[in-house]
């Protein structure tokens, strides 16, 4: 059904706290993002490597091939837990079902995939894997230290690639973005929120509802020094009732069984918000972080206690921090170099086959792809590491 424009929302005189109390959770905010940010960089080569092991596993099966990095990882939103989102394109005379079936089924023999589970009935088939734990800072591998990876395959109505570009022109619009982002995505994730798949907010979701504030309350522009702890408590005052209705994001006027709108800037028909049935909690989540923050007192010198851990309903923020370092930290010690290394060879690997697949004049010794010269520095690797290249 066709909806319905409907302006923007009426917008309300937000009551702030102080001053100094609205500069303390700007200090808050921003150093929580760069703390999640932090966690997010020393899981990100442990992410990569598994990444140029899909790609080389679409270059095996699909000639042509190629998987690409998306989502959150790729637009420099990715908190600690984010999934790597990977879309596969050029996957031959396959249909999206058929090229998902051969992927998961090569992808399940593989000793460092742990769980994996190929969903076909939904509107974009996605493969869902988990690969065997990581080591973590704080000694075992627990379950949460997986690197988790969702695998789609391109199509007409698949606009991930695009959303990513999207995403990235809204960063470099707007600087206050990104820690909004890393600690709003935090926060749902701790309310259990956050999973688009069993009713969440999605994080694509979540960044358009942060521009839509922005838009809404700063059409002006945003200036460079404005403050994160306005921005916050505006953004928790405008969605912390479920009545706020606009043109991109609203809770009124929707079709029947429809939970959320968000409009999609890519496809204005394309509803972000559609799954999101729990958004009655997530509005609920966002009212009790608004009343944490108005209640709240400004913390003395040396105490263990902060305005945005009121938000988290613990003590302090760096308490939130601390426990994601545990589960999702790999060790400092062990993550660049066998990491990067197989993050690297995986590349090179891929280069090869590209070379060897393409070419039939072999492009170091130019001497024929299947009778290489005796020098041959190509040729010498592809005899030292056939199980590279086979």
């Amino acid at each position: 059904a066709t909806r319905k424009k409907y302006p923007f929302a009426i917008v309300r005189e937000v009551e702030f706290p102080s001053r100094s109390q609205t500069s303390i959770l700007h200090d808050d905010l921003k150093e929580m993002a760069d703390m999640l940010e932090m966690v997010a960089q020393r899981r990100r080569p442990w992410q990569l490597a598994v990444a140029e092991r899909i790609k080389a596993a679409v270059g095996l099966l699909f000639p042509g091939g190629i998987a690409l990095v998306f989502g959150s990882l790729a637009s420099g939103l990715a908190a600690p837990c984010s999934d790597v989102d990977m879309v596969v394109r050029s996957y031959g005379t396959y249909t999206p079902q058929q090229a998902l079936h051969l992927l998961a089924e090569h992808l399940g023999c593989q000793e460092w995939v742990q769980m994996l589970e190929a969903i076909h009935h939904t509107p974009v088939p996605v493969i869902r894997l988990g690969t065997a734990c990581i080591p973590v800072s704080f000694g075992s591998q627990v379950s949460g230290s997986l690197i988790a990876v969702d695998i789609t395959f391109e199509t007409i109505t698949h606009h991930g690639l695009r959303t990513c570009d999207v995403v990235k022109g809204f960063v470099s619009e707007y600087p206050p973005l990104k820690p909004l982002t890393l600690v709003l995505k935090q926060f749902l994730v701790e309310k259990g929120l956050n999973d688009p798949f069993v009713g969440g907010l999605s994080s694509y979701g979540l960044v358009l509802m942060i521009v839509n504030m922005f838009k809404l309350r700063y059409p002006q522009g945003l200036n460079s020094n404005v403050n994160l702890g306005t921005l916050f408590i505006e953004f928790l005052d405008l969605y912390k009732i479920p009545t706020f209705t606009g043109q991109r994001v609203s809770m009124q006027h929707l079709a029947p069984g429809v939970p959320l709108y968000i409009q999609d800037p890519i496809d204005p028909m394309n509803n972000i918000g559609r799954s999101c049935f729990g958004i009655h909690q997530v509005i609920q989540a966002f009212a009790e972080a608004h009343d944490a923050i108005q209640v709240s007192a400004i913390p003395s010198e040396g105490v263990d206690w902060s305005v945005l851990g009121a938000v988290f309903s613990t003590g302090h923020h760096k308490h939130v921090v601390n426990l994601v370092k545990q589960v999702w930290c790999p060790k400092e010690n062990q993550i660049s170099p066998k990491a990067e290394l197989e993050a690297w060879a995986f590349s090179a690997r891929s280069i090869l086959l590209e070379l060897m697949q393409e070419r039939t004049t072999c492009i170091s010794c130019h001497q024929d792809s299947s009778n290489h010269s005796a020098s041959c520095k190509l040729a010498r690797i592809i005899r030292s590491f056939p199980s590279m290249v086979n």
